[in-house]
């Protein structure tokens, strides 16, 4: 192969690979639409077990990095390797800043979310969950929150279902960061349940709108 036809191969191949696991502006990676697109299970056992969109970007960037390797010194496949580590979110923190509007233009800090709840003698659920967002528009944002559902997470599934925070009103501003404490307060004397208190933190999966464009992150 010649060195002038490495580069482009090898980086399309590259970025294909960085292009399946790219999350924006939903929580769903790329490649898990498109396995949805053509009927396929990303997981081999429904939601869980062997990862294939996973397994695919890696073996993309593997394959990118040895034609890559034909040509050219190991300083530049560690120099490929550290680029891809960290261009996407700089693009996407790019987009954000200068092109994104409303909704689009906010990130979640997922890894830091945490919600909580104890239950009174009279099955009050009272509750609070806190979020972080990065506004990194020019313009204010009013959005609004709502819980999702999470795979293998109890506390939050049985949150969403009892609505504990649904279309809550935030409101952000100009390149802020903000921690939201959203208390909630839910009767669930109707229900059959034999939950007390619980605490989940981190992963926590929400969906904000802003009446017309929503995001699940």
């Amino acid at each position: 192969m010649k060195k002038s036809q490495v580069l482009p191969i090898s980086f399309s191949i590259i970025g294909l690979s960085l292009a399946l696991t790219w999350k924006y502006p939903n929580n769903t990676p790329l490649g898990e639409i498109l396995f949805k697109i053509f009927g396929i299970s990303s997981w081999s056992n429904g939601t869980y077990g062997i990862y294939y969109v996973g397994i695919i970007s890696f073996v993309f960037f593997i394959v990118g990095l040895i034609i890559l390797s034909k040509r050219f010194s190991r300083k530049i496949i560690f120099l490929v390797i550290i680029i891809s580590l960290f261009l996407p979110s700089f693009i996407l923190k790019e987009y954000q800043t200068y092109f994104a509007k409303g909704v689009y233009a906010l990130e979640y800090k997922k890894e830091t979310s945490s919600c909580n709840y104890t239950t009174d003698d009279d099955n009050i659920f009272d509750g609070e969950c806190n979020f972080t967002f990065v506004n990194y528009g020019n313009m204010e944002v009013v959005f609004y929150v709502s819980l999702d559902n999470i795979k293998y997470n109890e506390v939050i599934n049985f949150l969403h279902d009892i609505n504990a925070i649904d279309n809550y009103k935030l409101t952000i501003h100009p390149k802020e960061t903000k921690i939201f404490s959203i208390p909630f307060q839910v009767d669930v004397s109707s229900l059959n349940h034999e939950r007390y208190s619980g605490y989940s933190s981190g992963g926590i999966n929400i969906m904000i709108s802003d009446g017309v464009r929503e995001r699940h992150l």
